[in-house]
């Protein structure tokens, strides 16, 4: 399972809860936390060095 997440992002804290949740449940989970970004920047902000790295994890994450 793969789950990312902006450190601004509103949903972080919830992100963070249902990460840990299901690791307690012994399922293999990813979470990456991105650095000063906030919920749907990647849409907003197609063209920072973050964005790339978001998506090559994204894609990374569903051919795996």
């Amino acid at each position: 399972m793969y789950i990312d997440v902006g450190d601004l992002d509103i949903f972080r804290d919830e992100d963070l809860e249902y990460t840990c949740r299901i690791a307690a449940a012994s399922v293999h989970i990813e979470l990456y936390a991105y650095p000063g970004v906030y919920y749907g920047f990647e849409m907003l902000a197609p063209a920072i060095s973050t964005t790339a790295l978001v998506m090559a994890s994204r894609i990374k994450a569903i051919k795996a």
